[in-house]
């Protein structure tokens, strides 16, 4: 991901500093520090923001003042003849920016609940917090105003691509049909709780509807079922991943949970 991020920032890097006053102006409205993985990236964001504070344009020579460090002016030299990418491109290369930051988000997220529970902290305890992050980035995201009459387009829009789908909904099929006509199918930004006392099929149920989300996804271009699936993603603090292993092998129609338990009925 590293690898990846670096190119986004010279972008940006590009857009702040050699860019015109719109680009500019475009890129600092909805950048953060967070954005910048490298110590080098964060020091010209930084720099170029209390320039900007202070009435002033971003230079360069300012820049190069602010650190010894040699990573700051090597970076420095690179992108001081690097030609921005225009206000079309500056949009494209926010978008990038805003996602592989929130990804780098909900990775340590993660990374952190699982450091957790190496070091003894309670399972629930770390489920809640893990909860509570996630909830937190995934309202971190843009927002729009829109019309009722936008709004009404956009369920016209949901209805017609169900009925190509030939279906009662339009979202990620589970496939429970009888959730899938309630629910409408999960949508984008959803959380869903699935609530039973223990020992009634949660960790079942949730990882059959997993494994038909992960074969089935419509291809709005292609007018049909795509030949891959969603990407989905299993957090499980209680079972090993053997035993996840077994119960997603049993759903796919593999021998009964019973035998898989037991190599010796296999």
């Amino acid at each position: 991901m590293l690898g990846e991020l670096v190119p986004i920032e010279n972008d940006l890097l590009a857009l702040i500093y050699n860019g015109g006053t719109e680009e500019r102006d475009l890129v600092m409205e909805q950048a953060s520090e967070s954005w910048f993985i490298t110590s080098s990236g964060r020091s010209l964001f930084v720099t170029a923001s209390k320039e900007i504070e202070a009435g002033r344009e971003p230079s360069w020579v300012v820049a190069m003042q602010t650190s010894p460090d040699p990573e700051l002016k090597e970076r420095v030299a690179t992108l001081s003849g690097k030609a921005p990418c225009g206000l079309i491109g500056a949009k494209s290369v926010i978008k990038a920016a805003s996602d592989y930051s929130h990804r780098m988000q909900v990775a340590a997220a993660c990374a952190t609940a699982e450091r957790e529970l190496t070091e003894g902290d309670s399972p629930l305890e770390v489920a809640g917090r893990l909860e509570s992050k996630l909830r937190e980035l995934s309202c971190d995201g843009d927002t729009e105003t829109i019309t009722l009459g936008t709004a009404a387009q956009k369920m016209m829009q949901d209805s017609e691509r169900a009925s190509r789908r030939k279906v009662m909904f339009s979202g990620i099929p589970s496939g429970l049909a009888g959730v899938d006509v309630l629910t409408g199918g999960f949508r984008a930004g959803q959380m869903v709780v699935l609530a039973a006392r223990t020992g009634e099929g949660k960790t079942s149920l949730a990882t059959q509807v997993l494994l038909h989300a992960a074969r089935n996804k419509w291809d709005d271009e292609k007018d049909d079922w795509a030949a891959r699936g969603h990407v989905v993603c299993m957090v499980e603090l209680e079972m090993t991943a053997a035993e996840v292993a077994q119960r997603a092998v049993a759903h796919l129609g593999g021998p009964p949970l019973w035998k898989l338990r037991d190599a010796g009925k296999l």
